[in-house]
């Protein structure tokens, strides 16, 4: 169903996308922040039922809940608790009759400082933890997430994240938060918050079981395909890739950011060693080169003076249209293929000890392949996402475990 649908041809106003979105009780609310107007929709058939007029609607979430009819007291009925951003700036609570839509009550509560409402979620009725509560997503200066009583709301029950939000450069501080764009509760209770930060990307999951929420999980998204990567040749579990460092985890088959170097778009880099420092030299989308110290985890600084060239490569990769992917000596010896993704290959038909399955990956659009000595090599390769392989043993292409891990 297109957005535009809903309004009549004659209409002067008729927008063809939401700001905003929620669905809940078999209703499906669109917040129209331009219009300032929520339009309320049946969510099984699409129909139009009511318009819902005040002060530009922002963010909007709704919980279902049970409240006093208006001509019988003592009688309850379905009711839904709707919450909204006003302006940004204000908490907006209405209190709607469930069939037929009505209002049968509603308030605003201001913010008291400069920080904005960039999202917003609810707790209905026999919930976990913080039942009757509204979760707010709050801008900078703060970056955190609040939770407040739908009844009084001026108070704060519970804050997750520390204050003052994530720097943009710099090693990975993962209790704080960055751009707020949604929140969501699960059936444990957990809050789990979609953070609009581009490097990286990351939906945080934290406890709300008291009043200072604890980070649970962090899932981040690959990076971006078009992004170099390069692996570190003296600790290969290091790794660029998006901006940011990665540590990978060999055995988990896993990793984690570390801290973000850049956020430039970068069309090249390469790790380098000089004097047991480690460098990253960048290449930017205009062309302009950047070095950077790595002084330790996640932290790198600007460094004084070109990188050192780049060591002439033994070995090199040998890519086919059909996404086979083989490994060569400098002067063309094939010494075997580390995956084909048209094949159900296994690592043993290449003479390793591993009962490994060559991965049937999308054809890759970009490898590269890094030396760290003991007749090792590290290779990169981005295909629909980012995946490095180890190899060791170049006469048997023997992978180190199982050899890869997706980044991230």
């Amino acid at each position: 169903m297109k957005v535009v649908s809903l309004w009549p041809a004659s209409g002067k106003y008729k927008p063809d996308v939401a700001d905003y979105m929620a669905v809940k009780n078999g209703r499906i609310y669109l917040s129209f922040s331009t219009g300032q107007f929520i339009a309320v929709l049946d969510a099984k058939s699409g129909k139009y039922l009511q318009t819902i007029v005040g002060a530009p609607p922002g963010p909007v979430d709704c919980v279902g809940t049970k409240s006093e009819s208006p001509d019988h007291p003592n009688e309850l009925i379905d009711s839904d608790f709707l919450v909204t951003a006003l302006k940004g700036a204000a908490v907006g609570k209405l209190l709607l009759a469930h069939d037929p839509i009505w209002v049968l009550a509603s308030d605003l509560t201001p913010l008291d400082g400069v920080e904005r409402i960039t999202a917003v979620t609810a707790i209905g009725d026999g919930a976990k933890h913080h039942m009757h509560d509204i979760f707010l997503g709050l801008s900078s200066p703060l970056d955190q997430v609040e939770a407040r009583s739908a009844l009084e709301t001026e108070t704060v029950s519970y804050v997750a994240g520390a204050a003052g939000g994530r720097p943009l450069r710099g090693a990975w501080q993962a209790d704080r938060m960055g751009d707020i764009r949604g929140m969501a509760l699960d059936a444990t209770g957990q809050l789990w918050v979609a953070e609009g930060n581009s490097i990286p990307r990351r939906i945080s999951v934290w406890s709300t079981d008291s009043a200072k929420g604890r980070l649970v999980h962090e899932y981040f998204a690959p990076p971006d395909p078009g992004s170099p990567v390069a692996v570190d040749p003296v600790d290969p579990t290091i790794v660029y890739a998006g901006g940011c460092e990665w540590q990978l985890d060999p055995k988990g088959q896993s990793a984690k950011c570390v801290g973000v170097v850049t956020r430039d778009t970068v069309k090249a880099a390469r790790f380098a060693t000089e004097k047991a420092r480690t460098l990253l030299a960048l290449t930017t989308l205009s062309g302009s080169d950047e070095v950077f110290e790595r002084m330790g985890p996640g932290d790198y600084q600007k460094h004084d003076g070109p990188a050192p060239a780049a060591a002439p490569m033994k070995y090199q990769l040998s890519t086919g249209a059909n996404g086979v992917l083989r490994l060569v000596t400098a002067d063309g010896l094939a010494l075997g293929t580390l995956f084909d993704h048209t094949t159900d290959q296994k690592w043993p038909a290449l003479g390793a000890s591993d009962d490994f399955p060559i991965p049937r990956w999308p054809p890759p659009t970009e490898v590269s392949l890094t030396e760290t000595g003991e007749g090792r090599l590290c290779i990169a390769v981005r295909s629909d996402r980012i995946r490095i392989i180890e190899v060791k043993g170049l006469e048997t292409i023997e992978p180190v475990g199982k050899g890869v891990i997706a980044l991230p």
